[in-house]
């Protein structure tokens, strides 16, 4: 499932990778993998200049996640992305 997420990340298409996230979300949400995809959706969204896309998914890895490392990944870019924001 992880390797679609990837996939769709490369694609240089932020909706069909954020599709795929959502989809692992919902079926692994306890994994470590969907806590990477998250990471990865949200880079894929800044990268297309849509940082406002990238929020949700950072949110949700900083909240749900399991492991508190990935957590505070996830925290430290989403402050970058809402201080780029103002």
């Amino acid at each position: 499932m992880f390797d679609e997420v990837e996939r769709m990340a490369s694609s240089d298409d932020p909706a069909k990778a954020q599709r795929a996230f959502e989809e692992m979300k919902t079926r692994y949400p306890a994994t470590a993998y969907a806590q990477h995809a998250a990471l990865l959706v949200a880079k894929t969204s800044v990268q297309a200049g849509k940082a406002e896309d990238a929020k949700a998914p950072l949110r949700w890895a900083m909240e749900h996640g399991k492991d508190a490392a990935l957590s505070s990944v996830a925290r430290l870019r989403l402050t970058s992305v809402l201080l780029e924001s103002k």
